[in-house]
């Protein structure tokens, strides 16, 4: 969708207490107009946002040109057939794997992680 033909969102209604028949506090009742203020087009789709997420983007990861640092979880979400096929697909990508981290290895391994970043970043120059 072109962004200059959304329609913009129309603000929230400002809660007062006599705007808060069924809600009890501010928050409660700007979380339940805030989807029916929307404009049609703007509403959150979660079908199409999950959609979006399944389908495969080769074409954008092999488009890039720069030095790319793929780090991988060794209990993360990535089979190691895929782990392979990103460093293969990709341009100029170096490959660090996390044994023991799961999809938030930068929190799991922490240490690790910033180790490798710095390596990276020294070596990118």
């Amino acid at each position: 969708m072109n962004p200059s033909a959304r329609v913009p969102m129309r603000p929230a209604p400002r809660w007062t207490p006599s705007t808060s028949r069924e809600s009890s506090s501010p928050k409660r009742y700007l979380r339940s107009t805030k989807t029916a203020h929307a404009a049609p087009a703007t509403r959150p789709r979660p079908i199409a946002a999950a959609a979006g997420l399944a389908k495969a983007r080769w074409a954008e990861w092999e488009s890039l040109r720069i030095p790319v640092l793929a780090v991988f979880a060794g209990e993360g979400m990535f089979q190691p057939e895929l782990k392979d096929e990103f460093v293969r697909r990709g341009h100029n990508v170096r490959r660090m794997d996390l044994p023991g981290a799961s999809h938030d290895a930068h929190l799991d391994s922490f240490e690790d992680w910033v180790q490798a970043l710095h390596s990276f970043l020294r070596s990118a120059g």
